[in-house]
């Protein structure tokens, strides 16, 4: 999951402390995730308080570069985000909380807010509650969600609030499933709600961003989603913080492809197993496919799945999307009430072209409708327009001519002409004039 950096310049973090981490004079360097914060994961070697701080600098030079609670040892609860004051510098304070033997944890840092989370280690996340987890708003124990983990511990999942519900519905997290639909007793240190102190925390505006999360929470602490609707939620679980996110969805074909274009900004990366491209023109009758993974409105796009199957795939809606760079222009054009009555194979001596299953055709007065999009280049396609990158020779084919169409005559409208006269025409993609 890609996350692009705002104002966060990558950075050295490291973790020192005693018990599992050996002593004070020794380090581990800390994985800086694509949002700019700190993770560590390990498994506890014994039973027992561990004391930690984390620091700039490697090796024994703690002046000005270690960073602690400014106000004694801090005894950090588990599962709870702690962001208190901290000093740089010195040898003394320290965090710490007792972790138990074999267990696996991590210990994640934000260097901005001084946020310090620490929890168990897991490759499982699961949505209780809900329409998804279970029927209505009931809650049971057995039966979850499974989001999906991405880069960095951070878990998504497509949510679903029934159009039947009347009642605002509830859901909450946890890291593991019971045996029986009423057992809670045995997954109750592996749940988790909103950190608020008390009541269940209402998202009723989107997108609600870096909501905090804390350990231990029942449904007392539950989040609650009022309107109908398909949502995307983004877990950052080192961090305990949740987003939730309104969709637009897209359906590609039965080969995996579609074309599309995005009414709002969209982010991309929180939808696994597709990605979009937009396109930039060689000149040579190809081009090249770039990734988009954050697109400003109405971007024409092509989107690609990692399996062929038709498909509905969500998007979370997001504030504001990332444009192209200056002097880019996209080789895909959006889709117009004119094409939507069909769109000529050239106009204005561009070419032009339509998906068609796994292949671009040239697009000899077929329609593309408004919110999908189409190829458009300056020079005649070749067998191999467009390459993705990465690309080892399976770029999408541009066909110029089908059985149905090859030899054909069209004016330079587009339109088919049965008898030609006299005059200019294009036939299988070229320039021809009868005489």
């Amino acid at each position: 999951l890609a996350v692009a950096f705002v104002g966060t310049a990558k950075a050295d973090m490291y973790l020192r402390g005693n018990e599992t981490f050996g002593n004070w004079a020794t380090d581990y360097k800390m994985t800086q995730a694509t949002d700019g914060t700190y993770y560590y994961v390990f498994t506890a070697t014994s039973t027992a308080d561990h004391y930690f701080c984390f620091s700039t600098k490697s090796g024994n030079d703690f002046n000005g570069s270690s960073i602690r609670p400014s106000n004694n040892n801090y005894n950090l609860t588990f599962g709870q985000p702690y962001s208190g004051n901290t000093y740089s510098g010195g040898s003394s304070n320290a965090y710490y909380l007792n972790l138990e033997k074999d267990k696996s944890y991590i210990i994640a840092f934000d260097n901005s807010d001084k946020r310090v989370v620490v929890t168990y280690a897991t490759d499982n996340l699961y949505v209780l509650g809900g329409k998804n987890g279970s029927s209505g708003t009931s809650w049971v124990s057995n039966t979850g969600t499974q989001m999906t983990k991405t880069d960095d511990y951070v878990f998504v999942c497509d949510f679903e609030i029934a159009t039947s519900q009347t009642c605002e519905e509830q859901f909450g997290f946890s890291t593991q499933l019971s045996s029986t639909s009423s057992d809670f007793s045995s997954i109750e240190n592996y749940r988790f709600g909103a950190q608020q102190s008390s009541g269940n925390y209402l998202i009723s505006n989107f997108p609600n961003t870096n909501i905090s999360l804390g350990w231990g929470h029942d449904d007392d602490h539950s989040f609650k989603i009022a309107t109908a609707g398909t949502y995307k939620l983004v877990l950052d679980y080192k961090m305990l913080k949740l987003s939730v996110y309104q969709t637009a969805s897209i359906t590609t074909n039965t080969k995996g492809y579609s074309t599309y274009v995005n009414s709002n900004p969209l982010n991309i990366s929180y939808t696994p197993g597709i990605t979009a491209y937009y396109a930039t023109d060689r000149g040579n009758g190809s081009a090249d496919a770039h990734k988009l993974s954050n697109p400003v409105s109405d971007t024409p796009m092509l989107l690609k799945a990692d399996t062929e199957e038709a498909k509905i795939y969500y998007f979370a809606v997001v504030s504001s999307g990332t444009s192209l760079s200056e002097g880019t222009t996209n080789a895909f054009k959006a889709g117009s009430s004119t094409t939507a009555s069909g769109l000529a194979s050239t106009t204005d001596i561009k070419y032009n072209y339509i998906l068609n299953g796994d292949a671009f055709y040239a697009a000899n007065n077929q329609k593309v409708a408004v919110g999908k999009a189409y190829l458009q280049l300056s020079a005649q396609a070749t067998s191999r327009a467009l390459v993705f990158p990465d690309d080892e020779g399976t770029g999408i084919c541009v066909v110029t001519a089908t059985a149905d169409n090859a030899d054909a005559y069209y004016n330079l409208s587009g339109q088919r002409i049965a008898t030609p006269s006299k005059g200019l025409y294009i036939v299988n993609g070229r320039k021809v004039i009868m005489k």
